[in-house]
């Protein structure tokens, strides 16, 4: 499929520079960041994780958050996935990360399309925004961090109820999974899953599943109730009440695999507990 957007060469541009970041850096402890988060042994050397996250929550991307602090502690660089459209995009993010992170830095970001848009079903959060934040803060302290806006919409349209746009991201995200650089990507739980079929679209393949033969691992949220923020048309944005997933995670562990969620199209699980509704971060972000 040809590609008309700006994300698969941004990709390349931050593969080159994380690449030669990466080459500098040793073996280091985890940020304080990571929040004692524990890698399982499962995840060591695993190149791709896909994170599953229900749009509009503050404990996804926080989650996401540990988990890029605690992969600090293993050498090579590090590209975070996000589910934002790169062609609009890309740019401005690459500039908020090379910057300072002032209230001018913080306006500019805000003042992109992604973050202006007022019909919003969580990406563009105060959440989001303090991820992305949060890379550019690890860059700054000497993380070979990078963030990929992979997202194709609106280039690759709905008009074949997004078989196009799942090819596209996925093509975006192979584009950048390039031996010694790890990607951790965080989209909708529906994107992430492995399980190929949709009401009315027998074949539709979400990236997960297109992506199958990169070995991702496909870790879908276990959460315990709470709300989301999200807009169910203009004008009427706010929490919603989202019922418990079912519990996955023995123990008390908060990540880890399990073969339960195998039929869903998921290897494995991240637990947050109770969530709660993140606003859109132009209304704060850069007051």
């Amino acid at each position: 499929m040809k590609m008309t957007n700006g994300c698969l060469h941004a990709g390349r541009r931050w593969l080159a520079l994380l690449l030669g970041l990466g080459l500098s850096m040793a073996r280091a402890a985890a940020p304080d960041c990571a929040q004692g988060l524990e890698m399982p042994a499962a995840f060591a050397g695993r190149t791709l994780l896909l994170f599953g996250e229900i749009h509009g929550t503050r404990e996804a991307p926080a989650f996401v958050g540990r988990y890029l602090c605690a992969a600090l502690a293993q050498p090579g660089p590090l590209l975070l996935g996000l589910e934002i459209p790169g062609a609009d995009n890309q740019a401005a993010i690459d500039a908020y990360l090379a910057s300072a992170g002032t209230l001018a830095d913080r306006r500019a970001l805000m003042a992109t399309p992604h973050f202006r848009a007022k019909l919003s079903d969580g990406r563009s959060s105060v959440a989001m925004f303090e991820l992305i934040e949060l890379a550019r803060r690890l860059r700054h302290e000497g993380g070979p961090v990078g963030v990929l806006a992979f997202d194709a919409w609106p280039e690759a349209t709905r008009h074949d109820r997004g078989e196009s746009r799942e090819q596209a991201m996925a093509q975006n995200l192979r584009a950048a999974a390039r031996p010694g650089t790890r990607l951790i990507v965080l989209a909708g739980n529906a994107h992430v899953s492995a399980r190929v079929g949709r009401p009315g679209a027998p074949d539709y393949a979400p990236l997960g599943a297109l992506l199958a033969d990169l070995a991702p691992l496909r870790l879908n949220i276990d959460l315990t109730g709470g709300s989301h923020w999200t807009c169910r048309k203009p004008g009427d944005c706010g929490p919603q009440p989202m019922p418990s997933h079912p519990a996955l995670r023995p123990g008390t562990s908060l990540l880890g695999l399990d073969e339960r969620g195998a039929e869903a199209g998921f290897d494995g699980y991240f637990h947050v507990g109770p969530i709660t509704p993140s606003p859109l971060a132009s209304d704060s972000v850069g007051q």
